[in-house]
């Protein structure tokens, strides 16, 4: 997910996006002006795993390809095709929202 997809919805303040524009422009050494607003939104956003998290993707079966939010909140996890689900961890991975899907394997980056 870019930070485009992040912000650009409703419900989101200016001032988060202002912050977090910010927050890219002093990391990365650049300094304020179009180019690097663009290069901001288009930028993967970089999600934190709680450690618990980490630990039920890692030990997952491989053959769980992504794990995602129903547009009702349950979480679920996708093998191939066919979504079954995971809402015994409702409670974690607050990060995925309503309708949205993450590849596990971006999620855990060169772990898995």
């Amino acid at each position: 997910m870019t930070n485009a997809k992040k912000y650009l919805k409703d419900g989101v303040e200016a001032k988060e996006i202002w912050h977090n524009y910010q927050e890219f422009l002093m990391n990365n050494d650049k300094t304020e002006n179009t180019c690097t607003f663009v290069e901001f939104m288009e930028e993967k956003v970089k999600l934190q795993l709680t450690e618990d998290e980490r630990v039920i993707l890692r030990n997952l079966d491989k053959r769980y390809k992504s794990i995602y939010r129903t547009n009702q909140g349950n979480l679920c996890i996708n093998q191939g095709c066919v979504g079954i689900a995971f809402d015994q961890y409702n409670h974690l991975f607050q990060f995925i929202k309503n309708g949205e899907e993450y590849e596990i394997k971006e999620l855990l980056g060169d772990e898995k």
